[in-house]
């Protein structure tokens, strides 16, 4: 199954019903053109035999949608109306409850410049090219449903990308990684990586936000929502749109879980620490970093030669108690009213274990439908370098534990190496 972003869920049948997405006038910066490019993620949970549109136009100048035939269709009209383009998939797909890509492209101007891809294989039957300008300019603009209010979609949708007056030749896999990785996953932040430029529609947000274009062209507004967050618990990866609020920062400096030397000037005591409960959109985190004072962690050669000194010093009280004379001087720099036992005062230095330089991180975690998190990762450090973690699941609660003898000043989980390095 690939691992894509953030999704939302369009339900046609149960409540709240028909939801849908509409711009109510033309997209900012819209023009007529012969090129297209469109991309999206799709999981079919319903609806098996129906027409279920994902793009649509006033007019019908613009439609993508899955035919009553469980085909996949493009088709794309001229001023006059008139079909100058029309392809089928030659495969069906149904409520398979899979996350699929989808890739579209043409440039009308050249009879062999049309591309339809799901999950980058070639599917497409082209019955219908002509070199023609497609109109997309229209009063309305519609995502899954057409503007009559029915066709509407059912299934979750992320990713949506769509972009008028552009071209790009999705048989040349450079170019099918602008939006899938090798993996087969889903490309965080396609944004203007493809062409150099934002597109006119990019839906890449959370479910709640999903309406909120990172496109060019301005925002849409729900219909018979609020949408629905398409993860589920049985899911191993899962939807993320756009870049995921990051796991806020764990600064131990910051309140009362200081983590901190327990005695001034003797070696540190070992700790046991764990955050609080943070509830973050579904994310994977793959990296992390540990910034703590690696270096100032006293070595066991040190703590040996303070535990000397102190031995030292109580061998020679003890020859000074056996001394009378001795008795009005000072001891342990303490005038003698204020002594109290041989060796009190003396720094006390706990032995050093065998790895004192490392702090262990564990990262804990619950994913939709479990109440409690549970270990996912468990790493021990030596450096202020970042680490990779299994970013594969997704969670919706993450906790974070550290242990060790080091001061951390920040522990940080991250979607990425990427990320940490903006922060």
């Amino acid at each position: 199954m690939a691992a894509v972003l953030q999704a939302t869920e369009f339900d046609a049948i149960v409540s709240p019903t028909n939801q849908h997405l509409r711009r109510g006038a033309d997209y900012t910066g819209n023009v007529d053109s012969k090129k297209l490019i469109v991309s999206f993620w799709f999981k079919l949970t319903g609806l098996d035999g129906f027409f279920i549109q994902v793009i649509g136009s006033q007019g019908n100048t613009i439609i993508i949608d899955r035919k009553s035939n469980n085909k996949w269709h493009v088709e794309l009209r001229n001023e006059a109306g008139a079909i100058i383009f029309e392809s089928d998939t030659t495969s069906t797909f149904t409520s398979d409850n899979v996350w699929r890509s989808f890739l579209f492209s043409c440039d009308l101007d050249i009879s062999f410049r049309h591309h339809l891809l799901i999950d980058e294989i070639d599917v497409e039957n082209n019955t219908t090219f002509t070199d023609d300008t497609i109109d997309f300019t229209r009063s309305d603009q519609s995502i899954c449903a057409d503007l009559a209010d029915s066709n509407f979609y059912h299934g979750c949708i992320s990713n949506l990308y769509y972009n008028p007056g552009e071209y790009l030749n999705f048989s040349i896999e450079s170019n099918r990684r602008f939006f899938i990785d090798a993996n087969g996953n889903a490309v965080p932040d396609v944004g203007s990586n493809p062409t150099g430029s934002a597109p006119l529609v990019y839906l890449n947000r959370i479910f709640s936000e999903f309406q909120n274009n990172s496109g060019s062209g301005g925002d849409l507004i729900v219909q018979d929502g609020p949408f629905v967050d398409c993860l589920i618990a049985d899911e191993p990866d899962g939807p993320t749109a756009g870049t995921p609020p990051p796991l806020p920062i764990i600064n131990p400096g910051a309140d009362e879980s200081t983590i901190e030397q327990w005695e001034a000037g003797s070696s540190k005591l070992s700790y046991l620490w764990r955050s609080k409960s943070f509830e973050v959109n579904p994310a994977s985190f793959s990296a992390g970093k540990i910034e703590a004072d690696f270096a100032a962690v006293q070595t066991q050669s040190e703590i040996d030669a303070i535990n000397a000194q102190r031995t030292a010093d109580i061998a020679f009280n003890a020859a000074l108690l056996t001394d009378p004379k001795s008795l009005a001087g000072p001891m342990n720099n303490h005038a003698m009213n204020n002594l109290e036992l041989n060796g009190d005062g003396l720094i006390i230095v706990t032995p050093a274990p065998g790895q004192a330089e490392t702090v262990t991180f564990k990262l804990y975690g619950a994913r939709r439908g479990e109440t409690e998190a549970v270990l996912r990762h468990s790493i021990t450090v030596s450096s202020n370098k970042p680490f990779r973690m299994d970013g594969v699941k997704k969670y919706r609660k993450v906790e974070i534990e550290l242990s060790g003898m080091v001061t951390v000043r920040e522990a940080d989980a991250a979607t990425s190496v990427g990320e940490l390095q903006k922060r």
